[in-house]
């Protein structure tokens, strides 16, 4: 799934931050939504590609 996603992204021109290895099974709350350590992490890769 996340290959077809990357992949469709790219056709798009649609930046997309790799994250398979950013979260793990302990940053989601129910299996597939980060909790707030889940998110400070999202945040913290997002800020860093993001600065100029």
């Amino acid at each position: 799934m996340r290959t077809a996603v990357e992949r469709a992204a790219l056709d798009a021109g649609t930046g997309l931050l790799p994250g398979g290895e950013l979260l793990h099974a302990g940053h989601l709350v129910d299996g597939v939504h980060p909790g707030d350590a889940g998110h400070a992490l999202l945040a913290k890769a997002v800020a860093a590609t993001s600065a100029p």
